[in-house]
C-alpha cells in the first residue's frame, strides 16, 4: 500500500496518484488522506472544506478525512462536535 497525504496540495497529489495509476498501480493499493483545517470548526465550514478538497482532487475520493484537532478555542466548549 502506498499512502498519499494532502495538505493544501490536492492538485499535486491528484496528479501523482493519477500518474501512479497510469503506470499500473491499482487504486486499491493507494491510500489517500486529507485533513480539515482547525479553522473550520463548524459543520458548514467542514463540509465546505471537504467539498473543496473533492473538487481539487479531480475525481479522486479520499479514503480518510481527518479533522485537525484541537479546533481553536472551541475544543474545550464542545462546539467542534458539529464537525464530527
Amino acid at each position: 500500500m502506498r499512502a498519499w497525504w494532502t495538505d493544501n496540495n490536492q492538485g499535486d497529489v491528484a496528479a501523482g496518484m493519477n500518474a501512479a495509476m497510469a503506470k499500473g498501480i491499482p487504486r486499491s493499493d493507494l491510500f489517500l488522506t486529507t485533513k480539515i483545517s482547525p479553522r473550520q470548526c463548524s459543520r458548514a465550514a467542514a463540509l465546505a472544506a471537504v467539498q473543496e478538497d473533492l473538487k481539487e482532487l479531480n475525481g479522486l475520493t479520499p479514503d480518510l478525512v481527518l479533522h485537525h484537532f484541537p479546533c481553536g478555542s472551541h475544543h474545550s466548549s464542545g462546539k467542534s462536535a458539529d464537525v464530527w
